[in-house]
């Protein structure tokens, strides 16, 4: 760590964490990229609503929160679909629970899927729901907004926030009421979700595209090699 040219940081918390605990002054952050989908979602149209949960179901994670909101939604009156995916790392035995006890709500939980399902998920969801609090970077909502679904997160979640900034998702405060509210007003929203799936996959691609972001890398490791040789000259000059 010590001998090391510069740093590179997924975010802008650990960008601090390379300064204040390792000294690391020169610190590039370099989100992850993201494939643009080649499958775009179906165009809005009538019917109930798919709303997706696309994660590990782990604590974190929070799918329970996503069920619970899927009963208060059921009893308000909002007719939806609920998809549930994910493997299970300790949390599908309590969301069978909440499913058991509102058989009258159409919560489907329906395991893990492959890459190729993955995609095929996020271009039939109407909105994506990531409930995960403390979330490092939340890859799953660009593959998301790539397909044209847009997405709700945590507040806390600095991509979230980046996102809504630029009108791509809708946040709420961490509580099963603010994610009930968030997706009863983007799913009364039809004109908000289809400017969502017209313009997301190209913002996507703009900020996070898998070409860009491997030329900033390239552009990174030219700077960290021009500064190696110039302190290595600077060095060879002061020992002559």
């Amino acid at each position: 760590m010590a001998n090391a040219g510069m740093g590179i940081a997924l975010n802008e918390s650990e960008a601090r964490v390379l300064n204040e605990s390792f000294g690391m002054v020169d610190v590039e952050v370099l989100p992850n990229a993201v494939a643009v989908a080649t499958v775009r979602r179906r165009n809005i149209a009538g019917g109930d609503l798919n709303i997706l949960f696309l994660a590990r179901l782990h604590a974190r994670k929070r799918p329970m929160l996503f069920a619970q909101a899927a009963v208060e939604l059921a009893r308000r009156g909002l007719t939806a679909r609920y998809t549930i995916v994910g493997p299970d790392e300790g949390e599908a035995r309590h969301v069978r629970d909440i499913i058991a006890s509102a058989p009258a709500v159409d919560i489907r939980l329906t395991g893990p899927a492959t890459a190729a399902e993955v995609a095929d998920c996020f271009a039939a969801a109407d909105i994506y729901v990531l409930p995960a609090r403390g979330e490092p970077f939340g890859l799953t909502m660009l593959e998301s907004l790539s397909a044209g679904t847009p997405v709700i997160a945590d507040r806390d979640s600095p991509l979230g926030r980046q996102l809504a900034g630029l009108g791509l998702a809708r946040l709420f405060d961490g509580t099963v009421e603010g994610l009930v509210d968030a997706i009863a007003a983007l799913a009364s929203d039809r004109s908000a979700r289809s400017e969502i799936a017209r313009i997301g996959p190209d913002i996507v691609q703009r900020h996070w595209g898998v070409g860009g972001m491997i030329r900033k890398l390239e552009k990174v490791y030219e700077r960290t090699l021009e500064e190696r040789k110039h302190l290595l000259g600077r060095r060879s000059g002061e020992a002559s």
